[in-house]
């Protein structure tokens, strides 16, 4: 992956972001409070380590589902900004970026931990879909088979995504299981629904309600959680092979 930081470099610097080469790709862009200047360093500074290490988060894990991710995601810019709308992935005249706005990011706390957090998970969440997309296609706008690609593709990248080390995650606590319950009833449901209008309205509100009300994404990182502590590293790699097709059959009927 490629790091650029003009943009936050040109904040930094006291130097006018319009008149940056990619000040383009800002939306709805807002001039950045000079006050925010050691912050937004700082996390330029964290942001560029978290670009070279990557994968900062369950890194032998993603190595074994993605072997080929370097050269996937060789021509991918994580680009550091201020003043923009939100985080967003962006086509520029060189390829796909990610944006990442540095003061967004500090908004969210005043721990600095918490805000590497934030952006180990976003680049971790948002590179694991790229690289799904890249060998499992979208091919069809079929209900069913969007179901079966959203629970399989965000399931996956929500529980990569979700912390440094899969061996410590605790969704086997009784604080997760009303979460579980609830994502793989709804999902449950959602199979059923032959309504045009209501297919529709099921999908988006999966992609676009709060976390725990993406029931798609919830209940397939759920699933796959539970194959890894059944099976291991192996059988999440073997889950990720047998691809989106069917996959929430395969939860239901294994």
């Amino acid at each position: 992956m490629l790091y650029d930081n003009r943009i936050a470099a040109a904040f930094l610097e006291g130097r006018p972001v319009t008149e940056e080469k990619h000040f383009y790709l800002l939306q709805e862009y807002k001039e950045a409070d000079p006050k925010r200047r050691d912050i937004v360093q700082e996390l330029d500074s964290q942001l560029e380590s978290i670009v070279e290490e990557f994968p900062t988060f369950n890194k032998e894990l993603f190595e074994a589902v993605f072997p080929n991710y370097r050269e996937q995601l060789e021509t991918v810019c994580i680009m550091a900004v201020v003043g923009t709308k939100e985080n967003r992935i962006v086509k520029s005249e060189e390829g796909l970026c990610i944006l990442i706005d540095l003061i967004h990011i500090a908004d969210y706390t005043r721990i600095l931990s918490q805000m590497t957090y934030i952006m180990q998970n976003y680049i971790t969440l948002v590179i694991t879909k790229l690289c799904i997309r890249h060998r499992y296609p979208l091919s069809t706008h079929h209900y069913l088979d969007m179901l079966d690609d959203m629970t399989f593709t965000h399931g996956l990248a929500n529980w990569l995504a979700w912390n440094r080390n899969c061996k410590e995650y605790k969704f086997q606590d009784d604080r997760y299981e009303p979460h579980k319950e609830k994502a793989f009833g709804m999902l449950a449901q959602a199979i059923t629904i032959e309504n045009k209008a209501l297919q529709h309205t099921v999908l988006h509100k999966a992609l676009h309600s709060d976390f725990w009300n993406q029931f798609t994404a919830v209940a397939g990182m759920f699933y796959f959680d539970d194959i890894y502590r059944d099976l291991g590293k192996e059988g999440i790699v073997l889950l990720y092979r047998h691809g989106p097709k069917n996959f929430i059959q395969t939860i239901f009927h294994e």
